[in-house]
């Protein structure tokens, strides 16, 4: 196993929205929104002109793998 971090990039919403339902499910939580609205949020949110969130994500074998998600505050 290889598992390289990085900072998360447009490229990754799709594969951040599914991890981010799988933790949703593991934790209980039942959204009813579409993933698509998911996606945006997660665009919107990351990757924005002044985003309000950065991730990094760590990568295996190709495959987003997890994520660590921070803002900052002052």
């Amino acid at each position: 196993m290889t598992l390289t971090v990085r900072h998360a990039d447009p490229g990754d919403v799709d594969a951040l929205a599914d991890l981010l339902s799988e933790m949703d499910g593991f934790y209980g939580d039942k959204r009813a929104e579409p993933q698509e609205i998911r996606r945006e949020q997660i665009a919107n949110a990351l990757f924005a002109p002044v985003p309000w969130a950065y991730a990094l994500v760590a990568v295996d074998a190709g495959q987003l793998v997890g994520l660590a998600a921070y803002s900052y505050h002052w």
